[in-house]
């Protein structure tokens, strides 16, 4: 009988992980790939980072993927400015509040969003100081 270990240490070698803190385009991969490979990127790096993606669906898709796989990995939609029902928190806003609350842990977490809610107000100064950002494209 086989006993297979499930570990994400060495996926991806160093070296392919250094161009990712610069100018980094990355192809090819499939979305399970995607996620290994920013497994693998958030032990080496231990640091969290935000990942954005071009449309709020295709964040929202990957992220749902990616958390089949681990825990890990945070949701940050844009902020709806509609009317709110006291007592009732919107979808957007318990997704926003609990990426906040564990980006100020000492854990790291990948942080998936679009380049339109990562660049809101409400994300406090210090925390994106210590938080890097990476932009994926489809294609």
């Amino acid at each position: 009988m086989f006993h297979v270990k499930h570990t994400t240490d060495n996926i991806i070698p160093t070296s392919a992980l250094k161009g990712l803190l610069g100018d980094f385009h990355l192809g090819g991969l499939s979305e399970s790939s995607l996620v290994l490979f920013l497994c693998s990127a958030l032990k080496k790096i231990n640091n969290s980072f935000f990942v954005s993606f071009e449309t709020k669906e295709m964040a929202y898709r990957f992220y749902k993927s990616a958390q089949e796989f681990s825990d890990s990995f945070l949701f940050y939609p844009k902020s709806t400015s509609g009317i709110s029902v006291p007592g009732f928190n919107s979808e957007e806003s318990v997704y926003i509040k609990d990426s906040l609350i564990k980006l100020s842990s000492d854990q790291s977490f990948c942080c998936i969003g679009t380049k339109d809610s990562l660049n809101e107000k409400n994300i406090p100064v210090g925390l994106q100081k210590g938080v890097q950002e990476f932009r994926l494209k489809k294609g």
